[in-house]
C-alpha cells in the first residue's frame, strides 16, 4: 500500500493562550546559565569550525534541536516557510489563479479559477507551463515548493509565462497580472438528492466559517434537510474556526471543546461552548465523514458532534492530535509553534495518541503501523481499553479516548486499494490526471456540446482506450507488465477516477467530487443513513448510534 506513505501529514492547529511568568528565581537563574552555555557553544562553532558556516543556519538548527526534544508538533519554520503557512491559514496570497500538478517534470494546469488572472490571460485546463519569467519549469527537477515561489508574487506584478497547448504547434506566450487569490477551504458543495446536501472542507482557515455559512445557505435554499459534512483528509487549522463551525450545528451553551494547561494555576482549563447561530441548522440531520487523515481541528468538530449526540460519524479512526500550539513570530519573520495545552472533547476525552518525546520517527510511522496492524480493514483490531471509556453527554453512549475519534459507523478501506501496485503507481505519478487532461484538451468542445452541464455528464461513459492508455503509461514508466487479473480488478476504480478528473477539467473542482463520491463506500453509507433517517422522520437533534 505504497501510496499510504504519501498520506502522512503532521497537522498544525493554532491556539492563542496566555501565560503567567511567575517562575521561581532559581529557575530563572538556571535558564540564564543554560543560555550562556548555548551562546558559548554557538560562538565556538561559528568561529572555529573547519568550514565556513552561516550564523542564521546555526541558529535555525539550534532552535530545531531544542524543539525536536519535545512533542511531535512543536516546530520551527524559517521566514519563507512561515509566509507560506500563514497564507494557507489566512486563505489569501498574490498569485495567478491556477491549480496545477507536476507530471513527469512538466507542470500541467488542472483547473483555472473563474475570473482569476490566468483565465483573463487565456490560460485553460490542460496547458503545460514551460517557462515562467524566463525560468525553465519543464524538465527542470524543480520541487512543487520551488514552483510555487516562482508563480506567486505581489498583487499587480506581472508574470510572463510560456505555454504548450494541445493541438497548437508553437509555444504560446502570455502575460499574467498577479491578483489577490483566495484559497477556498470549501472544496465544493452540492445537493446529492432533493433533501440531502454535501459539503467538503479541506482545512479550518480564517475564511472557513464565512465560506461554510454561504454554502449551507445555498443548500438550504435548494431544500436541504440533511447534510454530509466531509472532513476526510482535513489536517486541521484554527481552533477558533473549528469552535465557531461546530457552534453552527449545536444549540447555544453546548460544550464543544476544553483546553487545559497543567502548568497554569487552577488547572488552566478553558471550556468553549456554542454561541448559537441564526443559520437554523440545529434540526437538520448531520453525518460527518472522517478518516485517518482527519486531524486536529477536524477532530474537535467531530468529537463535539459525537459527544453531544448531534450527528453520526462515519469512516475510520482519526489521526489523534490533541495538542495545541501557540505561535511566536520572531523579528526575522520566522516562527516557533510551541505546544502549550491539550484539548479534550465534551465527554472529557483526550484524543491525542501516545508519543515519546524526541522519538518523532516512531510517531510519524504510526499511521503505517495502523495499516499493517489491520486497523484500516477491521474495526475490532483497535482494541480500546476500559480505562479510556467515556459516555456521551446526552444519550450516554460509550465512546473511547486514547487516540483519535472512533466513528460510530466504521467503513474499511476499499479493498481495491490494498496492496494494489498498479493503482499505487497510477496515483503517485499522476498518470490518470495526465490522461484525463490530454483527452479533455483534445475533445473539450465536443464534450461540452454533448454534455453542457455537470449533471449531463452522468451519461458519459469512459472510453476503454483511456484506461488502456493510462495502464500503458504506467507500465512504460515502471518498465513492467501488470497482471491481467490485477488490471481487471482495478478497472472500475480507474474509470471512476478518470471520469472524475475529466469532469474537473470540463466543469471545475466541484464536479470532481461529485463524480468521485459516486461508489465511494464512506459517502454511500452516510447517504444511506441520512435517507433512512429522513424516511423514518426521526428527531435529528440527538440521533442514536445506528
Amino acid at each position: 500500500m505504497q501510496h499510504l506513505r504519501y498520506y502522512l501529514i503532521i497537522p498544525i492547529i493554532l491556539c492563542f493562550t496566555y501565560f503567567t511568568f511567575g517562575q521561581k528565581v532559581e529557575k530563572r537563574s538556571d535558564l540564564k546559565k543554560d543560555l550562556e552555555k548555548l551562546k558559548y557553544v554557538m560562538e565556538f562553532v561559528s568561529e572555529k569550525y573547519v568550514d565556513p558556516i552561516q550564523s542564521d543556519t546555526l541558529t535555525d538548527n539550534a532552535i530545531k534541536g531544542i524543539l525536536s526534544a519535545l512533542d511531535p508538533h512543536s516546530s520551527y519554520t524559517n521566514a519563507e516557510e512561515t509566509k507560506l503557512f500563514l497564507e494557507s491559514v489566512n486563505g489569501e496570497f498574490g498569485g495567478i489563479g491556477i491549480r496545477y500538478v507536476m507530471i513527469k517534470d512538466t507542470l500541467h494546469v488542472v483547473d483555472v479559477i473563474k475570473g482569476g488572472p490566468s483565465e483573463k490571460a487565456g490560460v485553460v485546463p490542460g496547458d503545460k507551463i514551460i517557462k515562467a519569467d524566463g525560468i525553465s519549469i519543464s524538465n527542470s527537477k524543480l520541487s512543487l515548493e520551488e514552483v510555487q515561489r516562482i508563480l506567486r508574487g505581489k498583487k499587480g506584478s506581472r508574470l510572463d509565462v510560456e505555454l504548450k497547448r494541445y493541438g497548437v504547434e508553437n509555444v504560446l506566450t502570455v502575460k499574467i497580472k498577479r491578483g489577490n487569490i483566495t484559497m477556498p477551504s470549501v472544496n465544493c458543495h452540492y445537493m446529492v438528492s432533493d433533501r440531502i446536501g454535501y459539503l467538503s472542507l479541506n482545512r479550518f482557515a480564517k475564511t472557513s466559517l464565512k465560506e461554510c455559512v454561504k454554502a449551507i445557505e445555498n443548500l438550504k435554499k435548494q431544500g436541504m434537510k440533511a447534510l454530509i459534512f466531509d472532513l476526510r483528509n482535513n489536517p486541521g487549522g484554527l481552533l477558533d474556526t473549528s469552535v465557531r463551525l461546530a457552534g453552527l450545528f449545536l444549540p447555544k451553551g453546548e460544550p464543544i471543546v476544553s483546553v487545559r494547561n497543567s502548568r497554569t494555576s487552577g488547572g488552566g482549563e478553558v471550556i468553549f461552548r456554542s454561541n448559537g447561530s441564526n443559520l437554523q441548522v440545529y434540526e437538520i440531520d448531520l453525518a460527518v465523514l472522517v478518516n485517518e487523515q482527519s486531524a486536529s481541528a477536524s477532530e474537535i468538530f467531530a468529537g463535539a458532534v459525537q459527544d453531544c449526540d448531534r450527528g453520526i460519524i462515519v469512516g475510520r479512526r482519526t489521526f489523534g492530535k490533541g495538542l495545541v500550539q501557540r505561535p511566536l513570530v520572531l523579528p526575522d519573520g520566522s516562527m516557533v509553534r510551541l505546544t502549550t495545552s491539550r484539548y479534550y472533547t465534551p465527554s472529557g476525552r483526550s484524543i491525542q495518541k501516545p508519543y515519546t518525546k524526541g522519538k518523532h520517527d516512531i510517531y510519524q510511522r504510526e499511521l503505517w503501523d495502523r495499516f499493517e496492524h489491520g486497523e484500516f480493514i477491521h474495526a475490532d483490531s483497535i482494541g480500546f481499553v476500559d480505562s479510556l471509556k467515556y459516555q456521551t453527554i446526552n444519550e450516554h453512549r460509550t465512546v473511547y479516548g486514547g487516540g483519535g475519534i472512533m466513528p460510530d459507523i466504521f467503513i474499511p478501506l476499499d479493498s481495491i486499494l490494498i496492496n494494489n501496485t498498479l493503482l499505487d503507481s497510477l496515483m503517485s505519478k499522476n498518470i490518470i490526471t495526465a490522461v484525463a487532461l490530454e483527452y479533455g484538451a483534445a475533445y473539450r468542445k465536443e464534450l461540452l456540446s454533448k454534455y453542457p452541464s455537470q449533471s449531463d455528464f452522468m451519461l458519459f461513459a469512459v472510453p476503454p482506450f483511456l484506461s488502456k492508455q493510462a495502464i500503458a503509461g504506467v507500465e512504460a514508466d515502471a518498465h513492467k507488465t501488470y497482471d491481467k487479473n490485477l488490471i481487471s480488478k482495478s478497472l472500475p476504480f480507474i474509470n471512476r477516477l478518470l471520469k472524475a478528473e475529466l469532469a474537473r477539467n470540463l466543469y471545475g473542482t466541484e464536479a470532481f467530487y461529485y463524480y468521485y463520491n459516486i461508489d465511494d463506500p464512506i459517502f454511500e453509507k452516510s447517504l444511506q443513513i441520512l435517507e433512512k433517517r429522513l424516511l423514518t422522520a426521526r428527531s435529528p437533534k440527538y440521533p442514536a448510534k445506528e
